[in-house]
């Protein structure tokens, strides 16, 4: 004789059925939510990653900045000095892309896009470790991130003592002079080398 509709052992079966699926969801849940907790792992590491890598860069075209300053200065130079005060060298200096390379590495990642612009340097990295795939997307994905940082002058170009009523000046006046905060004027002119080279003329940031 068949088993009743509801017989005991029908609804056992069914309620085995429904814990049985219940299981595979709480897997499927679970699975999913440790994948998501490791992609956004991922996503910090890269951020990280991107932001030390574009201050390295920018610490090196600081760097560079300042020792051209001094080389300037010391050879009395003063017309590349005020040259260099209004305006950073070239960030595409081997260096100050090394120094990216190194601190994305340093940080388990690979430097893949690095461009400047003035003062500012970008970079995109791309993280070594990786999600791997699930039975949507079978492809492993990496942390990716961007990131910017520059180079400011802290200190202010001043130009000479204001000329006299009803003169004009021919051309715009050279600056003769430079304001940092907390520190005296320093003249942009023989005997202000140590002075020069001494004050904190920089800011390394990150950029938006």
């Amino acid at each position: 004789m068949p088993p009743s509709p509801h017989s005991p052992d029908r609804e056992d079966g069914q309620v085995a059925l429904l814990l049985l699926a219940a299981c595979a969801a709480f897997l499927l849940l679970g699975a999913a939510i440790f994948q998501v907790g490791l992609s956004s792992d991922l996503r910090g590491r890269g951020r990280t990653a991107a932001d030390a890598a574009a201050l390295a860069a920018a610490t090196e075209l600081e760097a560079g900045w300042s020792r051209q300053l001094g080389e300037a200065a010391d050879t009395g130079d003063w017309a590349r000095v005020r040259d260099l005060l209004a305006g950073a060298p070239a960030a595409d200096d081997p260096a100050v892309r090394e120094a990216a390379q190194d601190y994305a590495a340093r940080n388990d990642a690979q430097l893949a896009e690095y461009s400047s612009h003035d003062a500012d340097i970008s970079v995109g990295v791309v993280t070594d470790g990786a999600v791997h795939g699930n039975l949507v997307e079978r492809a492993e994905v990496h942390g990716e991130a961007r990131a910017s940082a520059g180079v400011r002058l802290r200190c202010t170009l001043r130009p000479p003592a204001s000329a006299p009523s009803g003169w004009q000046a021919p051309a715009p006046p050279v600056p003769t002079r430079l304001d940092c905060p907390g520190r005296p004027q320093i003249p942009l002119a023989k005997g202000s080398e140590r002075a020069l080279k001494s004050a904190d003329l920089f800011t390394v940031r990150l950029v938006s």
